[in-house]
């Protein structure tokens, strides 16, 4: 949840000042597990999608799931 912050926050600031910093992928701490998670809306479908891998943290693959819900997502 830190490094997502953060990316929100380096992205917003790159946003607003045209910078174009490259964001990359960081494995875990030692020990820990990371999950990524992402989303994506298709309206003419009247569905949307959401997808999470999980990866230790040697960025090793460990185990990744998506699935889809009909309908609009509630706030």
């Amino acid at each position: 949840m830190i490094q997502w912050n953060a990316t929100r926050r380096q992205q917003t600031t790159s946003e607003d000042s045209n910078n174009n910093t490259e964001i990359r992928w960081l494995p875990p701490m030692e020990g820990e597990v990371k999950c990524n998670v992402d989303a994506a809306l298709f309206k003419e479908h009247n569905c949307f999608g959401v997808g999470m891998c999980l990866r230790y943290f040697r960025g090793h693959f460990m185990k990744a799931k998506t699935t889809r819900f009909y309908g609009v997502p509630l706030p």
